[in-house]
C-alpha cells in the first residue's frame, strides 16, 4: 500500500507541474457570455457552474443587460461576438478504495487506479437572437457514455440541453425545448448538478432532461417572489410521449442573503405497450440557498412517490427520500478574484417499500460525503482535489457491501 500511494504522490506531482504550466500559458480565452459583454467569470459566478446575484439576474434577463445585438441579415439579429464557448473536464486520477480492506472481497473496479484526463468535452451555443429572445444548447462527449450499437469506443456526442425563450416586458418569460424542467430557475439548487466530481444527489429526484414548456418570471407587485410552471414528457424521453408532468416551483428571497423555495412535480409514466401515460409518479420538496458574503451554501430535502411497480411480486409502491447538503468558501485574492474554494457536501438516501402483503423488506438508506479543494488557476481554469465515500449503509443496498472511499484530481478549463 506504501509503495502505491508513492507511485501516486509522483504521478499527481507531475501532472500537477504541467497542469500549471499548460494552463498558465495557454488558457487566456472566456466563455461567450464573459467575452460578449467584457466581463469576467465571477461577475456571474461564485464557483461555476454556481450563479451569484448579479449571474441571476442575468440569467432571468434573458441573457440581456447591454441590449446590444447586430442585424446579421434583414429581420436576422444575433451577438455581435460568435455565442460559443467550450469546457474540458479532465480527471487526471480516480481511485477507488473499500474502508473493508479484505483484498478477496473488493471488486476489480475497487482495485483500479483509472486515469482519465480525457474525460469530458462540452459545448456550448449560448445567446440572444434578439433583445427578448435567447437560446442555450449544450452537447456532450463523455468517456462513461457507452455506444449503443458497441462499434466505438465511448465519447459518443449527446445532446444535453437545447432551450429558447421569450422574454415579455413584464418580466414574464417563456421557455421550451429539451433539458431540465427547472431551466429557467436562477438559483440552481434543483437543476444544479455538481460544481465537479460530486454528483449533487438530490438531482435524482428532481426532474430529469425532457422535452418541456415552461413559464416563469416575477410580479412587480413581489419582486423577490420567483415563481415556474411547466408541462413536460417523461424523464429522458426524446419524443415527450402523452406529456403528462406538471411542475411547479417557487422560491422567495426571505432576507438579501437568503432564498427559500420548494417545488412539485405531479406526473404519470408513459408505457410503450399501452401509448399513455398511466402509473403515478409524484415528486416534491424543499429548498433553500445562503450567499453571504464568501460563504455559499445549498440544501435540498425532497420525496417520491411512485405508486406502481412490481404487482406480480408484492410490491405497489416506494416512497424515496433524498436530501443534500453543500457549503463552500469561497477565498478572493486582493482584487476580489477567487483563489481558493474549500467545499463539503453530505447526502441521505432512504427507501420505503410498500407491500400489499406482509412481506418484510429490509429498509435501505445510506449517506454519504465529498470534501474538496479547488484552486481557480485562472477565473476560466480550476484544479481541484478530492475525496469521497460512504458514511453509512443499510446492510441490504443493492451491490452496496462495503463503504466506499474515492480520490480524484480533476481539472476544469472554459474557453
Amino acid at each position: 500500500m506504501t509503495r502505491l500511494f508513492t507511485k501516486i504522490a509522483i504521478v499527481l506531482a507531475i501532472l500537477l507541474m504541467v497542469c500549471v504550466s499548460f494552463v498558465a500559458l495557454k488558457t487566456k480565452a472566456v466563455p461567450s457570455f464573459a467575452r460578449e459583454n467584457g466581463i469576467e467569470c465571477s461577475t456571474c459566478h461564485t464557483q461555476w457552474p454556481q450563479l451569484n446575484d448579479y449571474g441571476r439576474e442575468f440569467k432571468e434577463s434573458g441573457f440581456n443587460l447591454s441590449g446590444e445585438t447586430a442585424e446579421i441579415a434583414e429581420g436576422v439579429d444575433l451577438d455581435k461576438n460568435f455565442p460559443g464557448s467550450a469546457a474540458l473536464n479532465m480527471r487526471f486520477i480516480d481511485k477507488r478504495f473499500s474502508r473493508d480492506r479484505t483484498y478477496e472481497d473488493l471488486t476489480q473496479g475497487d482495485k483500479q487506479l483509472q486515469l482519465r484526463a480525457g474525460h469530458e468535452l462540452e459545448a456550448f451555443l449560448a445567446g440572444r437572437a434578439s433583445e427578448k429572445i435567447a437560446f442555450f444548447a449544450e452537447i456532450e462527449a463523455e468517456d462513461e457514455w457507452p455506444d449503443p450499437t458497441g462499434d466505438a469506443p465511448g465519447f459518443q456526442l449527446q445532446l444535453a440541453t437545447a432551450v429558447a425563450e421569450y422574454r415579455c416586458r413584464r418580466g414574464v418569460t417563456f421557455s421550451g425545448g429539451f433539458g431540465n424542467v427547472f431551466y429557467a430557475d436562477p438559483y440552481n439548487t434543483l437543476n444544479y448538478h455538481k460544481v465537479a466530481r460530486k454528483e449533487w444527489i438530490v438531482s435524482g429526484n428532481v426532474p430529469h432532461e425532457a422535452q418541456f414548456m415552461s413559464v416563469s418570471g416575477r410580479f412587480n407587485a413581489f419582486p423577490k417572489l420567483f415563481l415556474l410552471a411547466a408541462l413536460s414528457g417523461n424523464d429522458r424521453d426524446l419524443e415527450g410521449h402523452d406529456a403528462r408532468d406538471y411542475s411547479l416551483r417557487a422560491a422567495f428571497d426571505a432576507l438579501p442573503w437568503l432564498m427559500i423555495g420548494g417545488y412539485a412535480n405531479l406526473g404519470r409514466t408513459y408505457n410503450p405497450g399501452t401509448w399513455r401515460s398511466e402509473d403515478q409518479v409524484d415528486r416534491g420538496g424543499l429548498d433553500f440557498q445562503i450567499d453571504r458574503g464568501d460563504i455559499h451554501v445549498n440544501g435540498v430535502w425532497s420525496r417520491k412517490h411512485d405508486y406502481t411497480r412490481d404487482v406480480g411480486q408484492d410490491v405497489i409502491g416506494t416512497w424515496e427520500t433524498f436530501a443534500g447538503l453543500e457549503f463552500q468558501y469561497i477565498i478572493t485574492d486582493a482584487a476580489g478574484h477567487p483563489k481558493w474554494a474549500p467545499y463539503v457536501v453530505l447526502d441521505y438516501y432512504a427507501m420505503d417499500i410498500m407491500t400489499a402483503g406482509a412481506t418484510n423488506i429490509p429498509p435501505r438508506d445510506r449517506s454519504g460525503y465529498g470534501v474538496f479543494l479547488a484552486h481557480f488557476i485562472k477565473e476560466n481554469a480550476k484544479a481541484q482535489i478530492g475525496v469521497e465515500g460512504t458514511l453509512t449503509a443499510a446492510e441490504v443496498f443493492y451491490d452496496l457491501e462495503h463503504k466506499e472511499m474515492r480520490w480524484t484530481i480533476v481539472g476544469h478549463f472554459g474557453f
